[in-house]
């Protein structure tokens, strides 16, 4: 049991003691109340068993009835557990007192009134409610009193009785004690279940009761608040409907003139003016469609959107609207396809401005989503008493968890900052609305990258209120094709209605993006001068324009998606950016992130246009790199200051960047110049030193010399076997002290900078000189020289040998402790490309700390008084006085590498 549930049963333990005490205090009075009677009345058994003891046994019951009468009193004064468990085995040890007294009276264990003893334990079992200890206690005093008594009666001669009557009655009395106790241990367990059950009972009902409680007061707060969402809701709905009146009155009469200023001559031949215009009027009707869009939604909601059926012509209204379509499919590269043949019910009693909208919306979503080359099909097909309209597409179309969403308002497919297709998500809930008031439905199929088709259901209805001459007419085509009376006069409310019908086509016209190819053509890059280039990144030409119209005193490159801004960014490299953020193929925040991680357009300032004014989009902009933003709408005045500022802080950056290079580079001049300054110093002094001490070794060579000329004339007097050997030792003697001379001869010239004799060598040859000076220390050492004998360089002998033999004299050392150590050097040549050299050992290796100082003169790191630290610094002036290169690579523990260039031999 985990520790948890130990201690929430060792709670309910404690609450089910508390709760059994109070009730064991009225089972004890129960109990003196049973035994008190019981004990009187068992004066008719000692009437018929023992008459002759009635008036003995007699006073004992009534003493014994009396005591227990006190009991009443401590129960009634004191609620103490102490005191009640107390007053349980008083109930109990009077009348088993009481009981064993008159056992003793009647004369030995064949006393039948041992009977009363199991009769005392089986009703105090049944009426107490002991707990099982008091149980096991009373029954333990019990038994073990009675065999007590009876054995001490049997020690009085007068009272002898049978022992197996004694064994008799003692294991009666037992079974029954463990009965007893048995019973009242399963009967506390059964009421402490049933406790448990009862507070969990209790607990779950408060829960219940709480619980309920809350949830009428969240269904009260709930009724509240839908009355309080109703009423925002008709306030919300009040709101759009005077908000868009409002705005489409205003509009419609911006648009009016604006269509007047473009129709006129004096106008149209200033293309500025004339791109102006038009960028004012698809705006202005891209607005007024949203507009009305959103009006309509809002009658649709409050019911204030009457139908007004008429007779009209299917096919004819379908062809129609087919032919506005078709030349925004021709500019988009889409086939639009209509079929409208309807031979049984052509007219029909319907709706037409309404049914317009939705074929309208249906078609135009169909061209957004897709392709060029795409097609699109418009169809009516009669079915029973209701008429199919299918407008299919074979664009990207939708998943199934998009489908389940398309009617929801505001609901879009794609609401990234990154989607294709502009929208608001009010045309397909428009649709869905429409469709209802005129007692249709709307279906959709979709499957990704096959297309979409959407399919109105909505009845037939024959014409009405016409003659059969007008109506035939209607079904030849050939009525008059003017409005019913009251159509005109209420087309005359809105004598603008003409601009209303174009904004509903303007959703399906292109968006004419101005290429970035076109736009290099027209304004070239930068190729010098004092102008700045500014890219600007936008996927609306519109915006495009207003801001390239703005910028006249830049040079200026456009594009029209995020991918095309990113390549003409890396291509160009621009002074600055203006970056719109929702774009398609990459949203301006992408873009962004992009240009901050290549190094060649990490420093070009940016501008983010957004129409986002809250604070979490410009903290994203901010991270990802934006220096400035422009919240739409903008003014041009901000946008050219924003501009300027941002260039001129670019410009002082960059000058800043250009000379923080040069101090730079000047300082790793200095540094450089510092560097071989002390080298030069420190060899200066070696050859000053070395002067002396070559001076004062040139005489003890030259005694050598003397002295194996010397030892040249006694080669006579030694034994005839014994005068090859001696001769190779003093050709050997004489060689390397020639060679000792002439090392001391290169090494003063090399010390004083004196130009010494070079010439044309053998690599190899070099390299075995320097194995044969070496060969002592080699010893037993693994050394491998796998030299080419075709290399040849131009140098001097002598200190090339020692170049490497101090090379090979620091790989001794550093392999000093391995167990099997080796030295290996390997030479190679490419054409034209010189000679490599590398030494090769499998030493402790060099700390990457130490290899940047390896070449220093007196830099060492090896105990006083075991090496000056001249080797490498003078190997290294060797290589490079010989016009060649040394290199280290070393990984501690891992031994080191030497990697030593020669040029090629001329």
């Amino acid at each position: 049991m985990a520790p948890e549930e130990k201690a929430s049963v060792q709670t309910l333990w404690r609450k089910f003691e508390e709760n059994e005490i109070r009730i064991r205090a009225v089972h004890f009075r129960r109990g003196i109340f049973f035994g008190g009677i019981f004990m009187v009345a068992g004066t008719t058994l000692d009437y018929f068993v023992y008459p002759e003891l009635v008036p003995a046994f007699l006073l004992n019951r009534i003493i014994t009835f009396g005591l227990l009468l006190l009991g009443l009193i401590p129960l009634a004064l004191s609620d103490s557990t102490r005191v009640i468990r107390l007053m349980g085995h008083w109930v109990v040890s009077l009348p088993m007192i009481a009981i064993g007294w008159m056992i003793y009276d009647t004369g030995d264990s064949e006393s039948p009134y041992y009977a009363g003893l199991n009769l005392v334990l089986v009703g105090a079992s049944l009426i107490l409610r002991w707990r099982f200890s008091d149980s096991v206690i009373n029954a333990a005093i019990c038994l073990f009193g009675y065999i007590a008594m009876v054995s001490f009666m049997q020690g009085d001669p007068s009272m002898e009785g049978d022992p197996s009557i004694l064994f008799n009655n003692a294991y009666f009395i037992g079974v029954t004690a463990v009965f007893s106790c048995a019973g009242t241990y399963f009967y506390n367990q059964l009421r402490f279940r049933e406790f448990c059950l009862r507070s969990e009972l209790d607990a779950n009902q408060k829960v219940l009761e709480e619980k309920t409680e809350m949830l009428e007061e969240q269904t009260l707060a709930l009724e509240k608040n839908n009355a309080k969402l109703q009423a925002l809701d008709e306030a919300k709905t009040r709101f759009f409907a005077n908000i868009s009146h409002e705005l489409r009155t205003p509009l419609t009469l911006i648009l009016g003139p604006v269509e007047n200023l473009k129709n006129m001559p004096s106008l149209q031949s200033d293309p500025k003016v004339r791109d102006t215009l038009s960028t004012l009027s698809d705006n202005g009707l891209r607005l007024l469609r949203l507009i009305n869009d959103l009006l309509d939604l809002v009658r649709l909601d409050t019911g204030d959107i009457p139908l007004r059926p008429e007779n009209f012509n299917l096919v004819n209204f379908l062809d129609q609207l087919g032919n506005s379509l078709r030349p925004m499919a021709e500019a988009q590269q889409i086939s639009l396809k209509v079929d409208s043949n309807l031979p049984h019910h052509p007219v029909q009693f319907h709706d037409r401005d309404q049914l317009e909208k939705i074929i309208l919306n249906l078609s135009i979503n169909a061209l957004k989503f897709t392709p060029a080359g795409g097609r699109v099909a418009l169809g009516f097909v009669e079915e029973e008493e209701h008429f199919l309209l299918t407008v299919s597409d074979t664009g990207k179309g939708m998943t199934e968890d998009e489908l389940g969403n398309i009617f929801e308002r505001f609901w879009q497919a794609d609401a990234s900052s990154r989607r294709k297709a502009r929208g608001t998500g009010i045309g397909l809930a428009l649709v869905q609305s429409l469709a209802e008031k005129l007692e249709g439905t709307i279906d959709v199929t979709s499957k990704p990258n096959v297309g979409t088709t959407f399919t109105l259901r909505f009845p037939i209805r024959p014409p009405q209120d016409s003659p059969a001459e007008e109506i035939k007419k209607i079904e030849a085509g050939t009525a008059k094709q003017t409005l019913p009376e009251e159509e005109e006069i209420r087309r005359e409310e809105d004598e603008f209605d003409a601009l209303h019908a174009k904004a509903r086509l303007e959703a399906a016209k292109p968006e004419q993006h101005q290429t970035a190819r076109a736009s290099e053509q027209n304004m070239p890059v930068r190729k010098g001068g004092d102008q700045a280039t500014v890219l600007v990144v936008d996927d609306e030409s519109g915006m495009r324009q207003f801001i390239a119209s703005q910028l006249e005193d830049y040079h200026l490159l456009q594009a029209s998606d995020g991918r095309q801004g990113w390549e003409l960014a890396r291509q160009h490299i621009p002074d600055l950016i203006v970056l719109d953020l929702m774009m398609p193929e990459m949203d301006g925040m992408e873009v962004c992130r992009l240009l901050r991680d290549d190094p060649k357009t990490a420093r070009i300032p940016i501008v983010l246009v957004t129409a986002h004014a809250g604070d979490a989009p410009r903290l994203e902009a901010i991270l990802a790199g934006v220096n400035d933003f422009l919240t739409k709408p903008f003014s041009s005045v901000e946008l050219q200051a924003r501009i300027k500022n941002l260039l001129l802080t670019a410009k002082f950056e960059r000058d800043l960047a250009i000379s923080n290079t040069s101090l730079s580079q000047a300082l790793e001049q200095l540094q450089e110049n510092e560097e071989e300054l002390v080298r030069a110093e420190k060899l200066s002094s070696l050859g000053r030193m070395s002067a002396g001490i070559v001076h004062e070794i040139n005489n003890p060579l030259n005694y050598a010399k003397t002295s194996v000329h010397i030892l040249k004339t006694y080669t006579d007097i030694l034994p005839e076997d014994e005068r090859e050997d001696y001769a190779d030792t003093l050709v050997d003697l004489e060689d390397g002290v020639e060679r000792v001379i002439n090392i001391v001869s290169d090494l003063r010239a090399f010390t004083r900078g004196d130009e010494t004799t070079r010439h044309l060598l053998p690599l190899y040859k070099v390299l075995e000189n320097t194995r044969r000076l070496l060969a002592n220390d080699l010893g037993e050492i693994n050394f491998s020289c796998e030299i080419p004998e075709e290399l040849e360089l131009v140098g001097n002998d002598n200190q090339l040998c020692q170049a490497f033999v101090n090379l090979i004299q620091n790989a001794l050392i550093a392999i000093a402790n391995r167990d099997d150590p080796s030295i290996q050097i390997t030479a190679e040549a490419s054409p034209g490309e010189g000679i490599l050299v590398e030494v090769k050992d499998n030493g402790v290796g060099i700390p990457p700390e130490t290899q940047a100082k390896i070449f220093d003169p007196f830099f060492t790191t090896r105990d006083v008084g075991e090496g000056m630290g001249l080797g490498l610094s003078l190997t290294l002036r060797i290589i490079e006085e010989h016009g060649g290169k040394i290199h280290v690579e070393s990984e501690p523990d891992h031994g080191a590498k030497f990697s030593i260039y020669f040029p090629p031999a001329h």
